[in-house]
């Protein structure tokens, strides 16, 4: 049996000696199950000799061996910059030596950045795992800094690691870290933030933890909606797949399948869909993920709306439908794809504007041609001010559909 004594005599542990290999396990086992601080600070002497035994040393049975336990070293700009750059660029050996030394993990280098968050940021795994045997605080800000030139804000390890994707610190650090905590500038999760990013595995692993998945940032954006912004079709289905809320919408009503439909993410859409969001929800301006769709061009995206029952004459607040904001616009073959579908050719916004006269008012020829030679459009229509899609088309000086539109107007000899 090996007995390791305080400096006044009294007994720390009895340990059976075969149980360790050598003084750096007494030293975790003395933390693990004793009480004692990290084995950082630990030194431990032969009781006969007051010998300091180094970590790597073997152990024997009936030996006496006397803790001391040291305070860490008085704080120092230059040590904590040295901790710090190895905890981020060095290696684990490096860290490992001036903890030993000892310094405290959780004092801030010149720029606020703590040892720990610097290890997350370039996923030093190993370095974290040291500065954790530390006691570094997990919870403890320190500075990140997105891109050069921009401001640094104040971020927690279990965030930083997500933000980069290192699926490794992520679950080492999840255990114990607060995994709905935000940053205070936009309000993002670690959650939030790793999906943005399109890290899928990290918010697998974040999910799989119990972060909320629908917790929203400022202005009402969750996680899901950020990946579908930005075409994250993967990261879409693991949120899906962990039950997140696919028709929740910002503050300005926006869901994650209008961001998706507006960027024209097909993918990202047809995983919305077949996970049933609504088709027909609008933003506060009144447009639904058909409307913008259909407004940027995204046939394929209108396709997968259309197949999936969206409604093709809803309006947003002026009036607008799918088919009169694609005709605006030039997209010709959208309008094409909306009037097989169904969608009403003559249908007016508020102020009296078709679709043909959106396009003869724009100068969208391809667009004009198609609604009055395929679809058979009422070229005759008026505005609320009394202006036919001819007249539009003369006071803009569109000529071609001018010449268009007069010669349906001319009858046809038989």
């Amino acid at each position: 049996m090996l007995r390791v004594l305080q400096m006044s005599g009294e007994e720390v542990a009895a340990v059976p000696a075969e149980e360790l290999s050598d003084v750096k396990a007494l030293k975790q086992r003395l933390q693990q199950q004793h009480g004692m601080p990290p084995r950082f600070r630990q030194r431990l002497l032969l009781h006969d000799t007051q010998a300091i035994l180094d970590d790597t040393a073997e152990l024997e049975g009936g030996m006496t061996l006397q803790l001391l336990l040291l305070n860490f070293n008085e704080p120092s700009q230059a040590a904590t910059d040295e901790l710090t750059t190895a905890a981020s660029h060095g290696s684990a050996v490096q860290v490992e030596s001036i903890l030993l030394r000892p310094e405290d993990p959780d004092l801030e280098d010149a720029h606020g950045k703590t040892p720990l968050v610097a290890a997350s940021v370039f996923g030093r795994l190993e370095n974290a795992r040291l500065l954790l045997e530390a006691r570094a605080d997990i919870h403890k800000a320190g500075e990140f800094r997105q891109a050069a030139g921009q401001p640094p804000w104040a971020v927690q390890p279990l965030w930083a690691a997500s933000h980069h994707g290192h699926v490794d610190l992520v679950q080492l650090l999840e255990a114990s870290a607060d995994k709905d905590w935000a940053e205070d500038r936009q309000g993002r999760t670690a959650l939030i933030v790793a999906s943005d990013k399109g890290n899928s595995e990290t918010a697998k692993v974040l999910l799989g933890a119990g972060a909320d998945r629908d917790l929203a940032m400022n202005q009402g954006f969750t996680a899901l909606m950020l990946a579908s912004q930005k075409g994250h079709s993967n990261t879409v289905k693991v949120l899906l797949d962990a039950g997140a809320k696919k028709d929740l919408a910002t503050d300005h009503g926006v869901t994650a399948l209008i961001f998706a439909s507006l960027n024209g993410h097909s993918q990202t859409v047809r995983v919305l869909l077949e996970a049933g969001a609504d088709t027909d929800l609008a933003d506060s301006e009144g447009c639904t993920a058909l409307i913008l769709a259909s407004g940027k061009g995204h046939l394929e995206t209108v396709l997968l709306l259309l197949e999936a029952g969206a409604s093709k004459d809803l309006a947003r607040n002026m009036g607008y439908t799918a088919l009169i904001l694609a005709s605006a616009r030039g997209r010709v073959e959208v309008a094409r794809m909306l009037v097989e579908a169904g969608a009403d050719k003559d249908r007016a916004g508020h102020h009296g504007t078709t679709s043909l006269m959106a396009a003869a008012r724009g100068g969208h020829a391809g667009v004009a041609r198609f609604l009055l030679l395929e679809a058979g459009a009422d070229k005759d229509l008026a505005d609320h001010k009394g202006r036919t899609a001819l007249t539009l088309a003369s006071k803009a000086g569109h000529g071609e559909i001018v010449t268009l539109l007069e010669d349906r107007k001319r009858p046809r000899l038989q």
